[in-house]
């Protein structure tokens, strides 16, 4: 099994991102999903990892990258394969091609940006395939992270609950969560952001258990996530 270290909320939450299964970050925008992604590219490359990443919502910028890693990012960059799907169909066909993307040892982070954003668009036209379809790729990520050993980090978008409205559910909802074996909610709450441990079900569950729940402050600044 593989760890990887990414940010003070991460580490207060879950300890860190771990392998063999898929990590899911959801929220509404501007609340710290792609940063991150970021720090965890940045993270795997400093282990001499490579990343594929998926970028969907079209939110990668080298130039944040840059700020958080504070010096010449070009051998970050060097680490990374970037895909910029522009439909669900796109994202379904590289979702199929990841097997082969992902098979050589050093590719170790595999990133999802969002997951939710072209399903969102194509569910209103055809609900029965395009749930079908999202289910296939959760599936296959799923494999990929166990099979291949592979740390999988998916985030993904959020809206509004019709029946508590200060509440937000993600994007795919029980899709996306059976298939994820880890649960993380970004949310803000005027200028207030927090990060909540929605699921944690692994092999030391027992030791996790106690965290179900937990929700920790924190704050976006130029050098990433903090605490609060």
């Amino acid at each position: 099994m593989e760890t990887l270290s990414a940010n003070e909320i991460i580490a207060s939450l879950i300890n860190d991102f771990r392998s063999g299964h898929i990590t899911t970050i959801y929220g509404n925008a501007a609340t710290g999903k792609t940063t991150t992604c970021l720090m965890a590219v940045i993270e795997a490359a400093k282990k001499g990892w490579k990343t594929v990443y998926i970028d969907s919502e079209g939110s990668f910028d080298s130039d944040r990258l840059k700020q958080l890693y504070g010096e010449n990012t070009d051998k970050i960059l060097e680490t990374l394969f970037l895909i910029h799907p522009k439909s669900f169909e796109e994202q379904d066909d590289i979702i199929k091609r990841l097997p082969k993307l992902c098979k050589s040892n050093k590719v170790k982070l595999l990133v999802i940006d969002t997951i939710g954003i072209h399903y969102r668009l194509a569910v209103k036209e055809d609900p029965k395939p395009v749930n079908t379809y999202l289910i296939l790729q959760m599936n296959l990520l799923e494999r990929l992270a166990k099979d291949m050993d592979k740390i999988v980090i998916v985030t993904n978008q959020a809206g509004s609950r019709f029946d508590r409205k200060d509440e937000i559910k993600m994007v795919g909802g029980e899709i996306v969560e059976k298939s994820s074996k880890c649960v993380i909610e970004f949310h803000k709450k005027d200028n207030e952001r927090f990060a909540t441990l929605v699921k944690y079900k692994t092999e030391d569950e027992i030791n996790m258990v106690e965290r179900i729940g937990k929700v920790v402050e924190f704050t976006i600044k130029e050098k990433g996530l903090f605490l609060v």
